[in-house]
């Protein structure tokens, strides 16, 4: 379990279990395509530098993002933490919220993996 402070409110993620984890890992490779090293750089990043980089990143991935996919992604990812103790309504955060917390829960769930190159690996290969 990770807690971290988004918006004076106290957002708690508990890790998936494996199976669970590995097809939204899945679906996150999918998703980034070429912007791999994007997330890579966001989820090693520190506090600060990391939305400095998802903006950048974010505009170069933006030419070619399939927006329904990734934003059920985020959603979904929203979806499997708790905010001050009850499930988050997205409808009820702002944008700022809904990204901080997508961005807690992927660098939570995933951020062990990217950061010693795994995902990087992984999708290479795929994409050969």
């Amino acid at each position: 379990m990770a807690e971290k402070k988004i918006g004076g409110r106290t957002v708690r993620y508990d890790r998936l279990p494996g199976d669970q984890a590995l097809d939204l890992m899945l679906r996150l490779l999918q998703l980034l395509g070429e912007g791999d090293t994007l997330l890579e750089a966001v989820l090693t990043a520190d506090e600060g530098e990391s939305d400095k980089l998802a903006i950048v990143g974010l505009l170069k991935f933006a030419k070619n993002m399939n927006v329904p996919e990734v934003k059920g992604f985020i959603l979904e990812m929203v979806g499997h933490c708790m905010v001050d103790g009850v499930e988050p309504t997205p409808g009820m955060m702002d944008l700022q919220e809904i990204i901080q917390t997508a961005q807690f829960a992927i660098k939570t769930e995933f951020g062990g993996f990217f950061a010693d190159g795994a995902g990087s690996v992984l999708l290479k290969a795929a994409k050969a």
